[in-house]
Protein backbone atom coordinates (compact mmCIF):
# COMPACT_ATOMS: atom_id res chain seq x y z
CA UNK A 1 0.00 0.00 0.00
CA UNK A 2 1.42 3.40 -0.90
CA UNK A 3 0.32 6.98 -1.34
CA UNK A 4 -0.32 7.62 -5.03
CA UNK A 5 -2.23 10.07 -7.23
CA UNK A 6 -5.93 9.44 -7.65
CA UNK A 7 -6.91 7.00 -10.38
CA UNK A 8 -9.76 8.93 -11.94
CA UNK A 9 -13.07 7.23 -12.37
CA UNK A 10 -13.57 6.99 -16.14
CA UNK A 11 -14.82 3.49 -16.97
CA UNK A 12 -13.22 2.04 -20.12
CA UNK A 13 -15.81 1.97 -22.92
CA UNK A 14 -14.35 -1.26 -24.28
CA UNK A 15 -15.61 -3.04 -21.19
CA UNK A 16 -19.23 -2.16 -21.88
CA UNK A 17 -19.59 -5.27 -24.05
CA UNK A 18 -18.70 -7.65 -21.21
CA UNK A 19 -21.52 -9.60 -19.59
CA UNK A 20 -22.88 -8.24 -16.35
CA UNK A 21 -21.93 -9.74 -13.02
CA UNK A 22 -25.30 -11.41 -12.50
CA UNK A 23 -26.37 -12.06 -16.07
CA UNK A 24 -24.95 -15.47 -16.93
CA UNK A 25 -27.17 -18.13 -18.50
CA UNK A 26 -25.30 -21.18 -17.20
CA UNK A 27 -24.39 -20.26 -13.66
CA UNK A 28 -25.13 -23.69 -12.24
CA UNK A 29 -22.40 -25.16 -14.43
CA UNK A 30 -19.91 -22.42 -13.56
CA UNK A 31 -20.14 -22.97 -9.81
CA UNK A 32 -18.17 -26.21 -10.08
CA UNK A 33 -15.09 -24.34 -11.36
CA UNK A 34 -15.28 -21.68 -8.65
CA UNK A 35 -11.93 -22.46 -7.06
CA UNK A 36 -10.08 -22.00 -10.32
CA UNK A 37 -11.13 -18.37 -10.80
CA UNK A 38 -9.26 -15.33 -9.57
CA UNK A 39 -10.60 -13.81 -6.37
CA UNK A 40 -9.50 -10.16 -5.90
CA UNK A 41 -10.17 -10.33 -2.16
CA UNK A 42 -7.21 -12.71 -1.76
CA UNK A 43 -4.86 -9.72 -2.08
CA UNK A 44 -6.61 -7.59 0.53
CA UNK A 45 -7.28 -7.45 4.25
CA UNK A 46 -10.68 -9.03 4.90
CA UNK A 47 -12.71 -6.87 7.28
CA UNK A 48 -14.90 -8.68 9.79
CA UNK A 49 -17.91 -6.52 10.58
CA UNK A 50 -19.15 -6.28 14.16
CA UNK A 51 -22.01 -4.70 16.04
CA UNK A 52 -21.91 -0.91 15.64
CA UNK A 53 -19.78 1.03 18.09
CA UNK A 54 -21.33 3.57 20.44
CA UNK A 55 -18.07 5.57 20.56
CA UNK A 56 -18.25 9.13 19.26
CA UNK A 57 -15.38 11.48 18.49
CA UNK A 58 -15.76 14.78 20.34
CA UNK A 59 -15.25 17.96 18.33
CA UNK A 60 -12.96 20.76 19.49
CA UNK A 61 -12.79 24.41 18.46
CA UNK A 62 -9.20 23.98 17.33
CA UNK A 63 -10.07 21.17 14.89
CA UNK A 64 -9.32 21.70 11.20
CA UNK A 65 -12.05 20.38 8.92
CA UNK A 66 -11.28 19.44 5.31
CA UNK A 67 -14.19 18.99 2.93
CA UNK A 68 -14.48 15.68 1.09
CA UNK A 69 -16.33 15.53 -2.22
CA UNK A 70 -16.33 13.68 -5.53
CA UNK A 71 -13.48 15.86 -6.83
CA UNK A 72 -11.00 14.78 -4.16
CA UNK A 73 -12.34 11.41 -2.97
CA UNK A 74 -12.71 8.12 -4.85
CA UNK A 75 -14.65 5.13 -3.58
CA UNK A 76 -14.16 2.15 -5.89
CA UNK A 77 -15.68 -1.33 -5.55
CA UNK A 78 -14.62 -4.57 -7.23
CA UNK A 79 -16.64 -7.78 -7.24
CA UNK A 80 -16.05 -11.21 -8.75
CA UNK A 81 -18.01 -14.24 -9.86
CA UNK A 82 -17.77 -17.89 -10.81
CA UNK A 83 -17.02 -17.00 -14.44
CA UNK A 84 -13.77 -15.33 -13.43
CA UNK A 85 -15.06 -11.82 -14.13
CA UNK A 86 -14.05 -8.96 -11.82
CA UNK A 87 -16.49 -6.11 -12.56
CA UNK A 88 -15.82 -2.81 -10.86
CA UNK A 89 -17.15 0.71 -10.59
CA UNK A 90 -17.36 3.87 -8.51
CA UNK A 91 -19.73 6.05 -6.57
CA UNK A 92 -19.79 9.45 -8.27
CA UNK A 93 -21.61 11.59 -5.68
CA UNK A 94 -20.44 11.84 -2.09
CA UNK A 95 -19.71 14.35 0.66
CA UNK A 96 -18.03 14.37 4.02
CA UNK A 97 -15.14 15.66 6.07
CA UNK A 98 -11.69 14.71 7.27
CA UNK A 99 -10.97 16.40 10.60
CA UNK A 100 -7.42 17.15 11.74
CA UNK A 101 -6.39 17.97 15.27
CA UNK A 102 -5.39 21.56 16.00
CA UNK A 103 -1.78 20.68 15.19
CA UNK A 104 -2.87 20.20 11.58
CA UNK A 105 -0.87 16.97 11.29
CA UNK A 106 -3.02 14.29 12.95
CA UNK A 107 -6.20 12.80 11.49
CA UNK A 108 -8.84 12.85 14.23
CA UNK A 109 -11.96 11.65 12.42
CA UNK A 110 -13.46 11.04 9.00
CA UNK A 111 -16.98 10.71 7.66
CA UNK A 112 -18.30 10.04 4.17
CA UNK A 113 -21.91 10.11 2.91
CA UNK A 114 -22.48 8.35 -0.42
CA UNK A 115 -25.43 8.94 -2.73
CA UNK A 116 -26.17 5.39 -3.85
CA UNK A 117 -27.99 6.46 -7.01
CA UNK A 118 -24.57 7.61 -8.28
CA UNK A 119 -23.16 4.07 -8.53
CA UNK A 120 -21.80 3.19 -11.96
CA UNK A 121 -20.35 -0.09 -13.15
CA UNK A 122 -18.34 -0.92 -16.24
CA UNK A 123 -21.53 -2.23 -17.80
CA UNK A 124 -24.83 -0.24 -17.97
CA UNK A 125 -26.97 -3.32 -17.34
CA UNK A 126 -24.94 -4.16 -14.24
CA UNK A 127 -25.38 -0.58 -13.03
CA UNK A 128 -29.15 -1.01 -13.16
CA UNK A 129 -28.99 -4.36 -11.37
CA UNK A 130 -26.88 -2.88 -8.59
CA UNK A 131 -29.36 -0.07 -8.01
CA UNK A 132 -32.25 -2.48 -7.52
CA UNK A 133 -32.83 -6.27 -7.63
CA UNK A 134 -31.90 -6.87 -3.99
CA UNK A 135 -28.53 -5.16 -4.23
CA UNK A 136 -28.51 -1.50 -3.14
CA UNK A 137 -32.25 -0.79 -3.58
CA UNK A 138 -31.49 2.91 -3.97
CA UNK A 139 -35.12 3.99 -3.96
CA UNK A 140 -35.50 2.61 -0.42
CA UNK A 141 -31.95 3.18 0.83
CA UNK A 142 -30.68 6.31 -0.97
CA UNK A 143 -27.48 6.80 1.03
CA UNK A 144 -24.63 4.86 2.63
CA UNK A 145 -22.43 6.36 5.33
CA UNK A 146 -19.16 5.78 7.13
CA UNK A 147 -18.30 7.54 10.41
CA UNK A 148 -15.00 6.85 12.14
CA UNK A 149 -14.97 6.08 15.85
CA UNK A 150 -11.19 5.86 16.37
CA UNK A 151 -7.98 6.30 14.39
CA UNK A 152 -4.82 4.62 15.67
CA UNK A 153 -1.28 5.19 14.45
CA UNK A 154 0.64 2.06 13.48
CA UNK A 155 -0.27 -1.24 11.84
CA UNK A 156 -1.29 -4.78 12.71
CA UNK A 157 0.42 -8.02 11.65
CA UNK A 158 -2.10 -8.62 8.86
CA UNK A 159 -1.89 -5.11 7.39
CA UNK A 160 -0.09 -4.48 4.09
CA UNK A 161 3.29 -2.83 3.85
CA UNK A 162 3.02 0.95 4.03
CA UNK A 163 0.12 1.01 6.50
CA UNK A 164 0.45 4.04 8.78
CA UNK A 165 -2.88 3.99 10.64
CA UNK A 166 -5.86 1.76 11.41
CA UNK A 167 -9.37 3.25 11.29
CA UNK A 168 -12.39 1.94 13.20
CA UNK A 169 -15.85 3.17 12.33
CA UNK A 170 -19.51 2.46 11.70
CA UNK A 171 -20.49 1.68 8.12
CA UNK A 172 -24.16 1.88 7.16
CA UNK A 173 -25.27 0.23 3.91
CA UNK A 174 -28.95 -0.37 3.10
CA UNK A 175 -30.62 -0.69 6.51
CA UNK A 176 -27.62 -2.35 8.20
CA UNK A 177 -24.97 -0.60 10.30
CA UNK A 178 -21.84 -2.52 11.30
CA UNK A 179 -18.49 -1.58 12.80
CA UNK A 180 -15.49 -2.20 10.54
CA UNK A 181 -11.72 -1.78 10.99
CA UNK A 182 -9.39 -1.21 8.05
CA UNK A 183 -5.77 -0.15 7.33
CA UNK A 184 -4.83 3.09 5.59
CA UNK A 185 -1.71 4.82 4.33
CA UNK A 186 -1.97 8.42 5.46
CA UNK A 187 0.10 11.44 4.58
CA UNK A 188 -0.38 14.99 5.86
CA UNK A 189 1.68 17.96 4.68
CA UNK A 190 1.26 21.71 5.00
CA UNK A 191 -0.68 21.88 1.74
CA UNK A 192 -2.18 18.42 1.21
CA UNK A 193 -3.97 15.54 2.94
CA UNK A 194 -3.75 12.12 1.25
CA UNK A 195 -5.10 8.71 2.18
CA UNK A 196 -5.31 5.37 0.40
CA UNK A 197 -6.79 2.10 1.56
CA UNK A 198 -7.77 -1.28 0.17
CA UNK A 199 -9.77 -3.90 2.03
CA UNK A 200 -12.67 -6.29 1.50
CA UNK A 201 -16.05 -6.70 3.15
CA UNK A 202 -18.71 -9.40 3.01
CA UNK A 203 -21.68 -8.01 1.07
CA UNK A 204 -24.10 -10.33 2.87
CA UNK A 205 -23.19 -8.75 6.22
CA UNK A 206 -25.05 -5.71 4.88
CA UNK A 207 -28.00 -7.50 3.27
CA UNK A 208 -26.72 -7.13 -0.31
CA UNK A 209 -28.18 -10.22 -2.00
CA UNK A 210 -29.29 -10.56 -5.62
CA UNK A 211 -32.99 -11.32 -6.00
CA UNK A 212 -32.26 -14.38 -8.17
CA UNK A 213 -30.93 -16.96 -5.69
CA UNK A 214 -29.24 -19.16 -8.31
CA UNK A 215 -27.36 -16.26 -9.85
CA UNK A 216 -26.56 -14.87 -6.40
CA UNK A 217 -24.82 -18.16 -5.59
CA UNK A 218 -22.36 -17.49 -8.41
CA UNK A 219 -21.40 -14.07 -7.05
CA UNK A 220 -18.63 -14.07 -4.47
CA UNK A 221 -19.54 -12.66 -1.08
CA UNK A 222 -16.31 -10.66 -0.78
CA UNK A 223 -16.19 -7.16 -2.32
CA UNK A 224 -13.01 -5.10 -2.49
CA UNK A 225 -13.24 -1.43 -1.56
CA UNK A 226 -10.57 1.09 -2.55
CA UNK A 227 -10.49 4.53 -0.95
CA UNK A 228 -8.35 7.35 -2.33
CA UNK A 229 -8.37 10.88 -0.92
CA UNK A 230 -6.24 13.72 -2.21
CA UNK A 231 -7.34 16.95 -0.54
CA UNK A 232 -5.79 20.39 -0.85
CA UNK A 233 -5.55 22.28 2.43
Amino acid sequence: MKISPLNRRALPPALACLPALACLPALACLIVVWTGCYDPTEDTVAVASKAPSETRVEAAESDIELELNADNTDVKWTGSNAAGQTPYGYFYELSGAAVLNGDGQTLKSMDVLIQMESVKAMNPSLTEKLKYHGFFEVDTFPTAQFESTSITAGSRDEDPEGTTHVIDGNFQLRDVTRSITFPVALQVTDDRFSLVSEFSINRKDFGVVYSNSLEDAAIRDGVVLNLELDVER
